[in-house]
């Protein structure tokens, strides 16, 4: 079966396998987007606080002052690092990046952000405190009107330490609204810019009728990503062999034609072995499919789960175990559209 352009960038994203969220690549596929013409595209959307064993970092450009919002812009063909301000200003193509910290009134309250297109040369981003407080407001000056905001993808990781940072994502016509969840940590987004944007629905898979909680046929497979001492990773198969510290990721695509409000079943092992083996698809006891991550030797376990979500329609978020004991991890999704993508960092037994 042969690789379509959605599978190939999403298993070729950037490894997320030190983060708390999820460091997403900015070409990933399968993120919400609006027909050309618009206005404002699909945002793409980057949570990048990273949490390591160490402690906690927010970006590598930290903000210049104590705004709340912040942003910073970085063309794709002038890449020059720039200090976060109250306004930015982007010459082509690249990355608008956005920091919201948390409010020091508020403490841990939720902060909503607004992206809006007030003019066709002018973005505007305004943050307000859910507890009441003072708004902050932030420009971004675009070079000419064809320019628009493409992809919007943010990323969570399961317990112990879930971090999930966006609790809830419209959009209505020029303008997307981002409620976050709270907490201590600041959020950094990044919004990509391209001057051609895509549809999101062409990229939807076709669902058959209507069967709310059947199972969902799928297809699983698995790919090693890329890492200094393994500059090119592996492509996606249905088995990797892989060894302690490697991430690796699972793309678990539902067959065209499954049933609307259907249950993709997807469970991950806990336990160490040998061979770690995700079921996708089907019911417990006959997954439809599995893909397997081999150890080079020894024996290996998942030390951490994490996954990207994009703007709807383009997503299969949230995504939420409904079991999680010493054996695995499973997931019930409601039939997804676009691929699930679950990214693994493994560990010595």
């Amino acid at each position: 079966m042969g690789i379509d352009p959605l599978v190939a960038s999403l298993a070729a994203m950037p490894t997320v396998c030190r983060c708390v969220a999820i460091l997403v690549t900015l070409s990933v596929a399968g993120c919400g987007s609006s027909k050309p013409g618009t206005d404002v595209g699909s945002t793409s959307v980057t949570q990048t606080v990273q949490q390591t064993t160490t402690g906690t970092r927010t970006s590598p450009h930290p903000a210049s002052d104590t705004r709340r919002l912040q942003v910073h812009a970085v063309a794709r063909d002038n890449p020059k690092k720039s200090a976060f301000g109250a306004s930015a200003r982007l010459s082509g193509p690249g990355t608008l990046q956005v920091l919201l910290r948390p409010s020091r009134e508020q403490g841990t309250s939720a902060q909503r952000l607004t992206i809006s297109r007030p003019n066709p040369q002018t973005m505007k981003l305004v943050t307000t405190p859910s507890g009441g407080g003072k708004a902050e407001t932030s420009t971004v000056r675009l070079a000419d009107e064809s320019l628009k905001i493409d992809r919007l993808v943010y990323g969570c990781q399961l317990p112990p330490k879930t971090f999930c940072p966006l609790r809830r994502v419209s959009r209505e016509g020029q303008r997307v609204t981002l409620t976050t969840k709270g907490g201590r940590l600041p959020v950094l987004l990044s919004v990509v810019i391209q001057r051609k944007t895509t549809d999101a629905t062409a990229r939807l898979a076709p669902l058959g009728p209507s069967s709310p909680g059947s199972p969902v046929t799928a297809v699983a497979q698995v790919t090693r990503l890329a890492t200094k001492a393994d500059e090119k990773g592996t492509p996606l198969a249905a088995e990797v062999r892989a060894g302690a510290g490697a991430s690796v990721r699972v793309l678990v695509r539902a067959a065209k034609g499954s049933p609307a409000d259907g249950a993709l079943r997807i469970a991950v092992p806990r336990m160490s072995g040998q061979t770690i083996e995700v079921r996708a698809g089907g019911v417990a006891s006959r997954p439809a499919s599995t893909a397997k991550i081999v150890a080079f030797s020894g024996r290996l376990r998942v030390a951490q789960i994490s996954y990207t979500c994009g703007l709807p329609p383009a997503t299969f978020c949230p995504l939420k175990p409904v079991a999680q004991n010493g054996k695995r991890v499973v997931f019930r999704i409601p039939t997804p559209r676009v691929p699930v993508v679950l990214t693994f960092k493994l560990a010595a037994a």
